[in-house]
């Protein structure tokens, strides 16, 4: 079953943070409300992980057109960051 983590939307925004526990993989893709392609955008998202301190950092798995799903299997917490600047409204679900 998938789950919202981030509504749709085109300004600056954080999802949920979710966690991925030892041997649990999970996956995050986008979606788009109405459409069954994600339209090519200017900024992906990026997925960033948390720090010790609980700050995050960037990951370098990036969501896109190109790339709208990723399997996230390293233990710890995460969340996606879309920035400001798409003109495509994208959300991002987790499963």
């Amino acid at each position: 079953m998938s789950t919202q983590i981030l509504a749709p939307g085109t300004s600056a925004a954080f999802s949920t943070t979710f966690a991925v526990a030892v041997g649990a993989p999970v996956t995050v893709g986008l979606f788009v409300t109405g459409a069954g392609s994600i339209p090519y955008f200017a900024y992906p998202l990026k997925v960033e992980i948390e720090n010790p301190d609980l700050s995050f950092t960037d990951t370098g798995v990036v969501l896109d057109a190109q790339n709208p799903v990723a399997l996230l299997i390293a233990p710890g917490n995460y969340r996606v960051e879309r920035v400001a600047g798409n003109t495509d409204s994208v959300g991002v679900h987790r499963s």
